[in-house]
């Protein structure tokens, strides 16, 4: 992973820079990849686990994070595990926007999902600047 400063690739610098990465990525090793571009690195990484097919690239704004993010189930959000995804729809939190709705001290009290709050927290919270993942097809 790494992180893209706005200033250096001009108004739409995170699909800027996800499109050279993944040429360059192509051309030098052959591999296609599927790159997300957020302002978190959760969101990058849980929005280049979004992208169907082979490669592509998904940049997700810091404006549109919480929107984006809220419809998706919770299995999707990067760096929680299937025990915990599961733990919480057996609790009825099938959406990442649920789960960023429930206060931090009731989700610390659930069996096994001690850092899903936190995780959830972070995704929506913007920081400087873009952060891209890039993974494999």
């Amino acid at each position: 992973m790494t992180r893209a400063r706005p200033r250096l690739w001009g108004g739409n610098c995170g699909r800027c820079a996800g499109e050279v990465l993944r040429v360059c990525t192509l051309f030098r090793l052959g591999a296609d990849v599927r790159v997300g571009i957020g302002p978190s690195i959760t969101v990058a990484a849980t929005a280049s686990g979004q992208i169907g097919g082979p490669g592509g690239v998904l940049a997700i704004d810091p404006d549109q994070v919480t929107e984006w993010l809220s419809p998706l189930p919770v299995d999707a959000l990067h760096g929680l595990g299937p025990r915990q995804a599961q733990v919480l729809r057996d609790y009825g939190i099938h959406c990442i926007g649920l789960l960023a709705a429930v206060p931090p001290a009731t989700v610390q009290l659930l069996p096994g999902v001690s850092g899903s709050r936190q995780k959830g927290g972070k995704a929506v919270a913007g920081e400087g600047g873009y952060f891209l993942a890039a993974c494999r097809s």
